[in-house]
């Protein structure tokens, strides 16, 4: 059986294999790895057993991260610390801790280092490893799959057309759509759930307009920045790919060049 490897990368993208076994290790005792926290809003009655749960909330996610830091040379060892302590450095920006499991799955959480704890320790050559734990929070707390997903539509009227998310929790496209000069209404509907985007009275243009539902980052822009979320209609919703298969269908006033959803299969754990 092949170990996992944890990887991170920084706000730059640069990767740090952080259990090679030679420059860095991650030991026993990870934590929040799995499900994410949730949080039940309850009511309680009077007079009756128990409480009623009215919301659930997915709270952020904490990963406990216990590592070792390793050198040929005191000197050494300090060096490579430095880099990791430079890697981890939340005032970057956010960075990227990546899973690859045991049966070769690749999962990704985007978070920053909230927590530095160190514990010194030095083996029998002499201070040539340091131990100590990186905390990391993820403020989106889902992991999501190394390689994205895509389904394109080319015709006027489509569907319904059967779009699997293979993930084990909700996903959420982003949609690419390229208009013809005559496009002013864009419906994107889940006949799974029942939720509908709608852009209408937009006007005629080629340009691209990009919709990203994910929460936290959801945007209806057209190419060049400017923001089209005032032509969608109060009754949409930024809908997502439902774990399994979904029934979608697309519709437009007149034939685009092409509408293409792009979307990461979503985990709760890894």
């Amino acid at each position: 059986m092949t170990a996992e490897i944890f990887t991170w990368y920084d706000a730059n993208g640069n990767p740090f294999i952080l259990n090679n076994g030679t420059t860095y290790d991650v030991r026993w005792g990870v934590e929040g790895r799995l499900w994410p926290e949730y949080e039940f809003i309850t009511d309680e009655q009077y007079q009756k057993a128990g409480d009623r749960v009215t919301l659930i909330k997915v709270k952020p996610r904490t990963i406990t991260l216990p590592l070792t830091v390793y050198g040929t040379s005191p000197s050494d060892r300090a060096t490579n610390l430095r880099a990791l302590e430079y890697a981890f450095d939340p005032m970057r920006g956010p960075g990227r801790l990546q899973v690859t499991t045991c049966d070769s799955l690749v999962k990704n959480l985007d978070c920053y280092c909230s927590a530095w704890d160190a514990v010194e320790s030095s083996d029998t050559s002499g201070g040539t490893f340091f131990i100590f734990v990186a905390t990391l929070h993820a403020p989106y707390p889902y992991w999501y799959g190394g390689t994205a997903a895509t389904q394109t539509w080319t015709v006027a009227s489509w569907g319904p057309t059967n779009v699997t998310n293979a993930g084990s929790t909700d996903a959420y496209p982003t949609w690419v759509i390229t208009p013809n000069a005559a496009i002013t209404t864009i419906t994107l509907t889940n006949n799974t759930t029942g939720k509908v985007i709608t852009l209408t009275g937009m006007p005629s243009s080629t340009a691209t307009v990009t919709i990203t539902t994910k929460p936290g980052s959801e945007s209806v822009i057209k190419t060049a920045g400017v923001n089209y979320a005032g032509y969608m209609s109060s009754t949409s919703e930024m809908w997502p790919l439902k774990s399994g298969v979904n029934s979608i269908t697309v519709a437009a006033s007149s034939a685009p060049t092409s509408i293409v959803a792009t979307y990461y299969p979503q985990y709760h754990g890894v």
